[in-house]
């Protein structure tokens, strides 16, 4: 599915991608390093008043619960699908393809390539490898 919708365009990118999965990386490095759902004087205690204010405000006494993780994870999950979506008719196509072409140039050009000489009859060779 190849349109030029500005917002599918973004949503199948494969670099939002990854700067979701960093940022969500990122932010979970933090609500793991800063205690969740403590009481508020633990936190003015660890803290102090203003830096708990701060904390409190960005969200990240509780983070996995705000509202721009929620956020960060909705946009991971849309990125997902958009992205499947828009390689399915491809893969549907490797996956599902009843007569594939195969062309035995293709592997006889490769530099890992290697060839077998057998002096026997092919109907001798299908006797000795099939069960």
């Amino acid at each position: 599915m190849k349109t030029a919708n500005p917002f599918w365009k973004f949503f199948c990118s494969v670099q939002l991608t990854i700067v979701l999965l960093l940022s969500l990386a990122a932010t979970s490095i933090i609500g793991t390093l800063i205690p969740q759902n403590q009481n508020p004087e633990a936190y003015i205690q660890a803290y102090g008043a203003f830096r708990y204010q701060l904390l409190n405000v960005l969200g990240l006494l509780d983070m996995y619960h705000s509202w721009w993780f929620q956020g960060l994870m909705m946009l991971l999950t849309i990125n997902i699908v958009v992205c499947s979506i828009d390689r399915l008719q491809g893969s549907w196509k490797l996956i599902f393809n009843r007569h594939p072409i195969v062309r035995p140039e293709r592997f006889s050009k490769r530099a890992d390539a290697r060839t077998l000489n057998d002096k026997r009859d092919v109907d001798d060779l299908v006797r000795v490898y099939e069960p």
